[in-house]
């Protein structure tokens, strides 16, 4: 919700900094920033997890072909390793079912290690891997997917 973009904002600035401390090449001072975080809630694909009225986790989550592609996932430092991650990628994965999405892909950089760490235990695979002419000095990003089994049941009850 549009409410929701500097508390946003204040969790990327927090995932960021956390980054840097990690020596993750992934994101820098101008991204994410407001302008994609508003972008994302008014094309209604962004996505967050709650918890005591405070935002943990959040994630763009948005539709290519039959691919879903989940983009700036971010969890408040303070609360990594609770799981709220994983509850956010399961309400994603499971949209992504109920869509009839035949995968889920994110992209992530080499030296983002928790991250790949993290598609890798959710049962994604290295898809490809590539580097960015416009972000050279970011050195490679990787392409991790999972295929999704959609089965007739889901899709049938979806038309009712």
């Amino acid at each position: 919700m549009r409410e929701d973009i500097e508390e946003i904002a204040a969790l990327f600035q927090q995932a960021k900094a956390q980054m840097l401390r990690d020596n993750i090449l992934q994101w820098h001072q101008a991204y994410p920033n407001l302008k994609h975080i508003a972008k994302d809630i008014l094309d209604q694909k962004c996505y967050k997890l709650v918890k005591n009225d405070e935002i943990v986790s959040v994630a763009s989550f948005y539709q290519e072909g039959n691919t879903y592609w989940i983009k700036r996932f971010a969890t408040t430092p303070s609360y990594t390793k609770c799981g709220y991650a994983s509850q956010l990628y399961q309400h994603l994965e499971n949209l992504g079912v109920v869509r009839q999405a035949e995968k889920i892909c994110s992209v992530t950089n080499h030296s983002n290690q928790k991250m790949q760490h993290f598609f890798l235990k959710q049962g994604f695979h290295k898809d490809a891997e590539y580097e960015d002419a416009s972000r050279k000095t970011y050195g490679k990003f990787y392409v991790f997917c999972k295929n999704l089994e959609v089965s007739k049941h889901d899709a049938s009850s979806r038309t009712r």
